[in-house]
C-alpha cells in the first residue's frame, strides 16, 4: 500500500545534498588537475540532481522546505585547503558512505516515486565511483583495503570448534535462525 504523505529520514536528504553542492563548488575552484576538475563537475552534476529531487519531494509532500546551504556559507574564493589528491580521497570517502544511505532509503521509501528518484541516484553514484576509482588508479592513489590472500589449497573444517563459542550462544547454523534474529519485528507476526 503506497502512502503518499509521508517522507522517512532517508528519503529528505536536501540539506547534505546542499552542502555537498557547496564543497564540490569549492573544490572545482580549488583543483588544478584538469581530470580532476572534469570528475569534481561530474559530482557536481549528481549532487544538483539529488538537491531538486529531494526539493521536489519535499515540495509534493506538502513538506517545507529546511534552509540548505547557500553561497553565503562558504567562501568559494579561499585558498586551497588540500591538494588535488586528498579532494578526491575525501570525495571517495563521502562517496563509499553515500552508497549505504541511498540503498537504505530506497529499501524504506513508502512511495513508488520515491524508490524510483534513489534507484536513478543509486545508479549515477556507482558510475560517479567507477569513475573516480579509475582515475585514483591512474594517479596511483586507489589501494583496496581487503586484501585476501590466496590459499595455495582448499581445506574443509574438521571440527566444530572452528567457529568459537557462536555455537553455545547462538545454537546451530541456519538460515532459519538467522532469519528470526534479523527480520524485523513488524514483520514476523504477519
Amino acid at each position: 500500500m503506497e502512502n503518499t504523505n509521508v517522507l522517512t529520514p532517508g528519503e529528505n536528504s536536501y540539506l547534505g545534498n546542499t552542502m555537498a553542492v557547496g564543497v564540490t563548488r569549492y573544490f572545482i575552484g580549488t583543483a588544478k588537475d584538469p581530470e580532476v576538475v572534469e570528475w569534481l563537475e561530474n559530482a557536481l552534476d549528481l549532487d544538483s540532481f539529488q538537491v531538486r529531487g529531494a526539493k521536489s519531494l519535499l515540495d509534493q509532500s506538502g513538506h517545507p522546505l529546511p534552509q540548505g546551504f547557500s553561497s553565503e556559507d562558504l567562501i568559494y574564493k579561499a585558498p586551497a585547503l588540500y591538494n588535488d589528491n586528498v579532494i578526491l580521497f575525501v570525495k571517495y570517502i563521502l562517496s563509499e558512505d553515500a552508497g549505504p544511505v541511498y540503498t537504505i532509503a530506497l529499501s524504506e521509501a513508502t512511495r513508488s516515486d520515491v524508490r524510483n528518484y534513489y534507484l536513478t541516484v543509486i545508479n549515477k553514484l556507482v558510475n560517479l565511483i567507477n569513475q573516480l576509482v579509475m582515475l585514483m588508479e591512474k594517479k596511483g592513489l586507489f589501494e583496496p583495503k581487503i586484501h585476501l590472500p590466496v590459499p595455495g589449497s582448499i581445506e574443509k573444517v574438521q571440527k566444530q570448534s572452528f567457529a568459537g563459542n557462536y555455537r553455545e550462544t547462538h545454537g546451530h547454523f541456519s538460515i532459519t535462525n538467522d532469519c528470526r534474529r534479523t527480520a524485523k519485528p513488524s514483520y514476523v507476526g504477519k
